[in-house]
Formats: structure tokens, sequence, C-alpha cells
């Protein structure tokens, strides 16, 4: 442990009263768990001040349990991300079923087979495998891209230089 942290420790020991470490150890810098820690935290008397450095002391010798069997990963944000998302990042030949179809279209179900029965005016383009209706998702896409309309209804909506305005 440096100068500076004993100085700190022993300050920190003075502030808080003699007792005030007693159960995280008579020396600040030793291993203790975060139930130790809590608990401690837990029982200090209400108003007691601690010094955000001495907090981050005895936050960095805690005892942090790993499991060596798990390799940390970054979390993959795609398991998180709905259809609608989804849908404009998974390659072209990704193909998607009714459910996730209905689900990147922000439809129900029913709106996806209405369009893809052999009634529909204006069919999503699909195909059937085993009887089942799927749609590639590069098609998907195309679909949507053809089949929507831009509306600008409001000043804010449309773009500075449409409505002839120059940035100021």
């Amino acid at each position: 442990m440096s100068k500076a942290d004993n100085a700190t420790s022993s300050g920190l020991r003075k502030s808080l009263g003699h007792n005030a470490f007693r159960g995280m150890g008579t020396a600040m810098g030793t291993e203790t768990t975060v139930e130790e820690l809590t608990a401690w935290l837990r029982a200090a008397p209400a108003g007691t001040m601690v010094p955000a450095s001495s907090l981050v002391d005895l936050l960095e010798n805690v005892e942090t349990p790993r499991d060596e069997s798990v390799e940390p990963t970054a979390p993959d944000p795609s398991t998180s991300w709905t259809w609608r998302e989804k849908l404009w990042d998974v390659p072209a030949e990704t193909r998607l079923g009714v459910a996730e179809v209905a689900e990147a279209l922000g439809r129900p179900r029913s709106y996806v087979y209405a369009r893809t029965g052999p009634a529909a005016s204006d069919p999503l383009p699909h195909r059937k495998i085993d009887g089942s209706v799927v749609i590639a998702a590069g098609e998907l896409r195309t679909w949507i891209r053809d089949h929507e309309e831009v509306i600008y209804g409001c000043a804010m909506e449309s773009p500075r230089h449409e409505r002839g305005l120059h940035a100021v």
C-alpha cells in the first residue's frame, strides 16, 4: 500500500472512528467480499460520510468470484433486436417465417397471410416450403422500399433544401 493510500485509510478511520472498519479488517488492502463490504456499509451509522477515494480503495480489493470455465463475451445486440431492426442487417438470402415478417412490418400475422394468399391483389414476394410461407429478407426489404409512401406532412419533417430554405 502506498503512503497516499495509507494516509487516506488513516484519515478515513479517524473521521469514522477507531472501530469504523471492524469487520473489514484492520488494514486497508486486505481482500474482502462484496457481501462483507455491503454489510459493513449497511451497518454504518446514519449520516456516515465515506470519502469516495476510500471506497475506491476498498472496492479495488474486493474479491469477486470468477467462473473460469466461461469466457466473457460482448453482448450480442441482435439477440435483443426485433425483426424491425434485424431485417435491415441480415443477409438477403435469410428466410423469414410469417411471425418474423409480421414483426418486421409491424402488422398482425393475418396481414402477412392475406398478402401471401391466392386472392392477394398486391402480394408480398414469398415462397412455400412444405406448405409454410417464407420470405427472403432481401426481397422483403425491396418490397418495403417499393411500397412505402414518403409523406412530408409538416415543415419539420421535410428537408430544408426541399422547402427552399438555406442553412443558417
